[in-house]
C-alpha cells in the first residue's frame, strides 16, 4: 500500500496478481504485479530485488538442456513448457544467459503493431529462431488469449514448434505474416 501515490503518473493502489521471479537457487529476485483493471495506464509493475540477476521469469523450472521458449510476459510462459519471460519487449536479452541456438523467440501475435514488427524483424536479422504465428490465430493477441479461446497448452507448444523459423525461411514467413495483417487492416478500413 502507498508504494505508488495516485498523483504519480496515474498510479494508484489496486489489487494485482503478484508473480514472483525465482532464480535457480529458489530465491525471489524480482516481483511483477499485473493489474486486473483493463483501463489501467500501467498494466505491469516490476520490482527488481537483485539487480545482479537478469530480470527473467521461469529460471526456477527450466531445463537448460532443452529448447527454451522466450516470451514477453510470465503469464504466456506459464502455458508453454520450458519457457522464460523477460518482463519486457527485448526478448533477445536472454542470450546473456543461454546460447542463441537453444532459444525460440515468441513475440505476441500483433502483426499490425509497428513495434512488434520491428522487434520480430530484428530477432530474425540477428539470427534467432522465431515463432511466426499462423493465420489460424489471427486476431488473438497472445498465448494467454489463445488459452482463453480454447487452445490447450499441448496444442500451443506444437503450434509454436511447427511455426518456428530462422534465416531466409523466417524472413519469408515474416513477410507473409506482416502482409496478411496489412491486407486485413485495409479491408477492415474500407468496410469501415
Amino acid at each position: 500500500p502507498d508504494k505508488f501515490p495516485v498523483d504519480r503518473e496515474g498510479f494508484k493502489d489496486e489489487t494485482r496478481l503478484l508473480i514472483p521471479f525465482i532464480n535457480k537457487e529458489n530465491k525471489v529476485h524480482a516481483l511483477q504485479g499485473r493489474s486486473f483493471d483493463p483501463n489501467t495506464k500501467q498494466k505491469y509493475i516490476t520490482a527488481v530485488l537483485d539487480e545482479e540477476l537478469p530480470k527473467m521469469w521461469g529460471l526456477d523450472d527450466l531445463d537448460d538442456k532443452q529448447t527454451i521458449h522466450v516470451f514477453e510476459g510470465p503469464i504466456d510462459g506459464m502455458f508453454v513448457e520450458n519457457s522464460v519471460a523477460t518482463a519486457g519487449g527485448d526478448l533477445t536479452t536472454v542470450t546473456k544467459c543461454f546460447p542463441r541456438d537453444q532459444l525460440v523467440i515468441v513475440y505476441d501475435n500483433e502483426r499490425r503493431s509497428p513495434e512488434t514488427l520491428k522487434k520480430v524483424m530484428k530477432a530474425i536479422t540477428d539470427g534467432y529462431k522465431v515463432c511466426i504465428w499462423p493465420d489460424s490465430v489471427e486476431g488473438i493477441k497472445d498465448v494467454n488469449d489463445m488459452i482463453l479461446a480454447g487452445f490447450t497448452p499441448e496444442q500451443l507448444k506444437e503450434m509454436i514448434k511447427e511455426n518456428t523459423f530462422s534465416g531466409l525461411r523466417a524472413m519469408m514467413e515474416f513477410n507473409r505474416w506482416k502482409r496478411v495483417g496489412n491486407l486485413k487492416s485495409k479491408i477492415n478500413f474500407m468496410r469501415g
